[in-house]
C-alpha cells in the first residue's frame, strides 16, 4: 500500500505494522499495537489513510490509528465487535470487512475518530478483500470459500445491488480490482481465469439479476493455477496478476494400487477426473506477470 508513492506498509505474524522506503527497500519505522497486558500483537490487515498521514491498523477487537510522523507505540483505539479482515477507504469512509462475514462502515473525522454508519450481511465466509467504486458510491466485496463478488449501494446499503459469480474454492485472498474510469471490474479465480465485467454490457453496478449463473463480459484464461492476485494500474494500460496456491497431495495417492484401480473404475471413469480438481495437481505455477491491455500498433510483435 502507497503513501504517497514513497513508502509502503506491511503487516505479518508476531511482527509490528512496518513502513518501508519504495525505492531500496530498506525499513523506515515501525508501528506496533499492545493489548491489554502490555504484549505487541501484530495487525491483520493495514492501511493508510486517503492522505497518507494516518496509519489504520485493524486487530481482533480494535482498530488502532497511528500517525505517520510519530512511529513507535503511540496511537488511538477504537474498540470493534469482530476481528477486521480487510479495509477500502475512500474520502472520509472506511470499510472494515470481518472474519464473521460482515461489513462495518465507518465515517472517519480529521480527528481520526470513527462514527459507524451500519453493517452489511450477505457473504458466506469471512471477507477477504473489498473495493470501492471510483465514484465511491459502490463498493465490491468478495470473500473466502464464496464464488460471489457483491456489489453494494452505501447509500442503500441493506441488500446487495448485483451478485457476479467466480469460482473460489480456497480459503485464501482471492483479489479483484476496478478500473480508474469505473467500467471494468476484474477478478482472478481459482481456476486461473481473469474475468472482466463491462458495465456497458452487463449493468453490474445497477441490477441485480440472480438467474444468471455467469453473467461474465470477458474470460481469459491467463494462468495454469489459482489466479489469486489482480490489479490494474492507475494510469497506464498494464494489467499485473500473480498465481500460485498450496498443493495437496490426494488422499488416493497413499493406497494400494489395486484399491486405487478399484475406486477409479467405480464411477470415477478415469484418473483424469479423479485429478481434476486444481489444488490436487502437481502442476503448480508460482508467477507475477504484467499485461499490456492497451491499444497495440500495427506491425507490433
Amino acid at each position: 500500500m502507497l503513501q504517497r508513492i514513497i513508502s509502503w506498509i506491511t503487516t505479518r505474524q508476531n511482527a509490528p505494522v512496518q513502513m518501508w522506503d519504495a525505492f531500496d527497500g530498506s525499513l523506515r519505522c515501525s508501528y506496533r499495537g499492545f493489548n491489554a497486558v502490555d504484549e505487541m500483537e501484530p495487525a491483520v490487515t493495514c492501511t493508510f489513510t486517503v492522505d497518507g498521514t494516518r496509519i489504520i491498523a485493524g486487530y481482533k477487537k480494535v482498530l488502532r490509528t497511528f500517525d505517520v510522523e510519530r512511529p513507535g507505540r503511540d496511537y488511538d483505539e477504537h474498540n470493534i465487535n469482530s476481528p477486521a479482515s480487510c479495509f477500502a477507504t475512500k474520502d472520509n469512509l472506511l470499510s472494515v470487512g470481518s472474519w464473521n462475514s460482515s461489513i462495518t462502515l465507518f465515517n472517519v473525522s480529521e480527528m481520526g475518530t470513527y462514527k459507524s454508519i451500519g453493517k452489511m450481511h450477505g457473504h458466506s465466509g469471512g471477507v477477504t478483500h473489498m473495493k470501492f467504486s471510483p465514484d465511491g458510491l459502490k463498493l465490491v466485496s468478495g470473500a473466502r470459500k464464496d464464488h460471489r463478488l457483491l456489489v453494494w449501494d452505501i447509500r442503500y446499503y441493506r441488500r446487495p445491488l448485483n451478485i457476479l459469480s467466480r469460482p473460489v474454492d480456497t480459503n485464501q485472498r482471492i483479489y479483484f480490482d476496478i478500473s480508474p474510469c469505473g467500467t471494468y471490474l476484474v477478478s482472478g479465480g481459482s481456476d486461473g481465469v481473469v474475468r472482466v465485467w463491462d458495465v456497458n454490457q452487463v449493468n453490474w453496478k445497477e441490477e441485480m439479476d440472480t438467474s444468471i449463473e455467469d453473467n461474465v463480459s470477458l474470460k481469459f484464461p491467463l494462468h495454469g493455477d489459482c489466479c489469486n492476485s489482480i490489479s490494474i494500474h492507475p494510469c497506464r494500460p498494464i494489467l499485473a496478476t500473480g498465481s500460485g496456491q498450496f498443493h495437496f497431495n490426494h488422499p488416493l495417492t497413499n493406497l494400494e494400487d489395486e484399491i486405487k484401480m478399484e475406486v477409479s473404475g467405480d464411477n470415477l471413469g478415469s484418473d483424469e477426473q479423479l485429478f481434476s480438481d486444481m489444488k490436487y495437481s502437481g502442476n503448480a505455477e508460482n508467477s507475477l506477470v504484467f499485461w499490456w491491455i492497451g491499444d497495440v500498433a500495427n506491425g507490433a510483435v
